[in-house]
């Protein structure tokens, strides 16, 4: 957020901001032409976000015809990625259409504060239809867990499906700017893995997560709560602790339980002993890390 005050504060004191404007949005577009869907919901957000952040530095600084000729080419420049790209899913183009909306009640007016206004609120119903969507993934989280609690294995891997189909889409130029709630199903699915016995798969899917959301590791989760019987938690912490002199795989699991559920400083000495086998094991690095912050 510091970075972005900086930004407009020099936007501000340009000759042309309009255009300089406009020169990082298009850099921000260009991101994500690599990508196979080109432009996606999370995409869409990411810009407007950035589009707000330089044209209401103008507004606030009682420049609305600047801000107007930001928000007007900004919104061609959205509207035209949009138009390109390959998923163009029914939220993208609803987005798509608040923003044409906003233009059109624009065009119609003469009044620059009014014109500025209009281009705002379409930008916001835009940026609703993107929450909607993050806000639908969280709940599909919850009832996951839910699941869980309940010993509905299959319906919570099921929820976890739904929400990681939403990945892609909500995707912004980097995971740290991307929604936790897209990215945290890796994590829980490693949970439901462990509870299954399929030790390979749930460490596989714990790296993945790490690797997409170290952020997780700050959540304040006590594992065995996700067990309707505490005899059941115990089973499990038992068996990977014994799998876990072997088996590389249950070792670092049982460190992922302990750290959640037994105390993070007990799970240290687990950590540590897999980089004593596998120095280079970069999920136990994550979690030393973490742990040393």
């Amino acid at each position: 957020m510091l970075a972005l005050v900086f930004a407009t504060a020099i936007l501000m004191q340009q000759d042309d901001g309009v255009k300089l404007a406009h020169s990082e949005l298009d850099k921000t577009i260009a991101k994500f032409a690599g990508r196979e869907e080109k432009f996606t919901l999370g995409a869409a957000r990411e810009c407007i976000h950035q589009i707000q952040m330089a044209a209401e530095a103008f507004d606030r600084g009682g420049r609305p015809k600047e801000a107007v000729a930001i928000y007007d080419g900004a919104v061609e420049r959205i509207s035209k990625a949009i138009s390109g790209a390959e998923m163009k899913t029914p939220e993208l183009r609803k987005l798509q259409g608040h923003l044409e909306k906003g233009r059109r009640r624009a065009a119609a007016l003469e009044d620059d504060a009014r014109k500025a206004a209009a281009y705002r609120y379409g930008l916001e119903r835009g940026v609703m239809v993107w929450a909607a969507e993050v806000n639908l993934a969280g709940d599909l989280m919850n009832l996951s867990l839910s699941c869980i609690q309940a010993g509905d294995l299959e319906e919570a891997l099921d929820a976890l499906r739904e929400v990681e189909d939403r990945l892609a889409p909500l995707r912004q130029s980097t995971f740290e700017a991307t929604p936790q709630s897209v990215r945290m199903p890796p994590m829980i699915r490693a949970r439901i893995y462990s509870m299954q016995g399929k030790w390979k798969d749930a460490a596989g899917e714990l790296r993945r997560g790490l690797d997409i959301l170290p952020e997780f590791l700050g959540q304040d989760l006590e594992f065995k709560k996700l067990h309707r019987k505490p005899e059941d938690y115990d089973k499990l912490l038992k068996q990977l602790e014994t799998r876990g002199e072997d088996d590389p795989d249950a070792r670092l699991l049982h460190g992922f339980e302990v750290y959640f559920s037994e105390g993070r400083d007990k799970s240290r000495a687990i950590f540590k002993k897999i980089l004593e086998k596998s120095p280079e094991d970069k999920a136990a690095k994550v979690f030393l890390a973490k742990l040393d912050e």
